[in-house]
């Protein structure tokens, strides 16, 4: 009897503990004293977390610079002071050459079409604006109109903790180009690149904008890069087909100088994800990492966004710094509950100079706090950059990378066939998830899943019905336990 109490005891304090955890932030947040700000005699505030120095912007780095016209103690130094000679001394820069600004869309012909996404690109940046779904079944709450997975528009300057300003997906930095682009103040992700438009016909006899073409030379004119979208065209569009949800992105870059040059890009991910219902939604933003084995199989890492800005906010105040992943990468990208964007590399683990080793182009993926709200730790974006390996290149050679990102609903017949299945993450329990039988969550989890699309796609049984059928079949399983648990217990009321 004594056993028994101990064990009572210790059940209750663990679970009062791990209930405490959970509650005490949420209805007593006065009891944990938030970290005060120095504030200096002049007023001027303490940045907000999730600086700007993380994009790779020369934008942002040229508004600290210091210059004669920031500087106006400077005109007071008179002629002969060594620094106004340099700066009278100084050759003017020449005329950087300037682009039409373009909005491209791709897939404007909607379902009817074969397109199952309408994706809208810009030459600011040669990025991504926006991608909507054309499948008539997604739409936004209020069945107005096509549901947005990325790309939503949000008041960039009232957001609290945000970078000075908002990246683009598929914004895609060049170390060799932005360096020269400083001194005008712009950079790759904020200029606009020359627009092409080849003009593809499809199998049905129209003529269909699926592709987009984005180029930008350097002012040197010694190194360009080249950005080819392309989207599918569909004869079926109900057919299940992750190709349909494909956007095809091959990154160029071309040597034009007869020397060889050495370069470094970054890709900016997944931007603009729309969480609906956010007040109740189970699931707010998170990171999706795949690693991928030597095997062929790949490793989920699932990040909430929450947790990326925990680890930013204890790398600025001198702790470990940001997590990052330096392993082959099969996919990475940014999802809410039911829809994801991804973006999956060309294959990390090719060995294309036969030297035994995999040939990876991507060095390491990182995440990237987009703002954060103080009092609410839930009110936060993130994304995430790819960083490249060096590119070298010949005098003369042009070297490819090709690039595809998935933009739609988390549906395991579009994500597995991408080796992206894991992306339908169904969580963990707290603390001891990894103990059986809690362990075995995920495993029942996708039986029902896979259960209940077999009953709807193979029996055509309406959603409504097909769920009945799903707790029935479950009940009926545990029938049999439940029918030995009411006779114990008949047995102990007689005791």
């Amino acid at each position: 009897m004594d056993n028994r109490k101990y064990i009572y005891w210790l059940v209750l304090s663990v679970g009062f503990y791990l209930l405490w955890l959970n509650i005490a932030p949420r209805f007593f947040p006065g009891m944990f004293k938030p970290k005060v700000e120095v504030v200096d005699a002049e007023g001027a505030e303490e940045a907000e977390p999730g600086a700007e120095e993380n994009l790779d912007s020369a934008v942002d780095a040229s508004a600290t610079d210091e210059s004669p016209a920031a500087n106006p103690n400077a005109e007071n130094a008179g002629d002969d002071s060594a620094e106004a000679a340099a700066v009278d001394a100084a050759p003017e820069l020449p005329a950087l050459k300037k682009h039409d600004h373009k909005t491209v869309v791709l897939g404007e012909g909607g379902y009817d079409k074969g397109f199952l996404i309408t994706v809208t690109l810009t030459s600011t940046g040669a990025a991504v604006e926006s991608v909507d779904l054309n499948d008539p079944r997604y739409t936004t709450l209020d069945r107005q109109q096509k549901y947005r997975v990325i790309g939503n528009k949000v008041d960039w300057e009232g957001l609290p903790g945000a970078l000075l300003r908002e990246p683009k997906t598929f914004e895609t930095p060049v170390d060799l180009i932005d360096a020269q682009l400083k001194p005008y103040g712009v950079s790759l992700r904020t200029v606009d690149w020359q627009y092409k438009q080849p003009e593809q016909q499809a199998g049905d006899g129209d003529t269909h904008h699926d592709v987009a073409i984005f180029s930008y030379l350097s002012p040197d004119e010694q190194l360009e890069v080249v950005k080819t979208y392309r989207i599918h065209h569909v004869a079926n569009p109900a057919e299940s087909n992750p190709s349909e949800y494909l956007i095809d992105v091959k990154l160029s870059l071309i040597n034009h100088s007869a020397k060889a040059q050495e370069a470094i890009y970054v890709v900016q991910g997944p931007t603009g994800t729309h969480v609906e219902n956010e007040t109740y939604a189970r699931t707010q933003r998170e990171l999706k990492i795949g690693t991928a084995t030597t095997s062929g199989g790949v490793t989920p890492v699932n990040l909430r966004s929450t947790e990326v800005r925990t680890q930013v906010q204890k790398a600025e105040d001198g702790g470990d710094e940001v997590e990052t992943w330096v392993e082959p990468v099969r996919y990475a990208g940014v999802d809410v509950q039911y829809f994801g964007a991804l973006i999956f590399p060309q294959d990390q683990l090719l060995d294309t100079d036969k030297d035994g080793k995999p040939d990876q182009t991507i060095d390491f993926v990182e995440p990237l706090l987009l703002y954060s709200e103080k009092e609410n730790k839930r009110n936060c974006d993130v994304s995430l950059l790819m960083h490249s390996r060096p590119v070298k290149l010949a005098a003369g050679a042009t070297q490819d990378y090709s690039f595809q990102m998935f933009v739609g609903p988390k549906r395991p017949d579009l994500l597995a066939p991408l080796g992206a299945r894991d992306v339908i993450h169904f969580g963990t329990i707290p603390f001891i998830g990894w103990l059986p039988p809690f362990s075995l969550n995920p495993y029942v989890a996708h039986f029902v899943m896979w259960l209940l699309a077999f009953l709807h796609d193979t029996l055509a049984l309406p959603y409504a019905l097909s769920i009945i059928a799903v707790t029935i079949i479950v009940r009926g399983a545990m029938f049999p336990l439940s029918v030995r648990q009411a006779a114990q217990a008949e047995k102990m009321k007689i005791l």
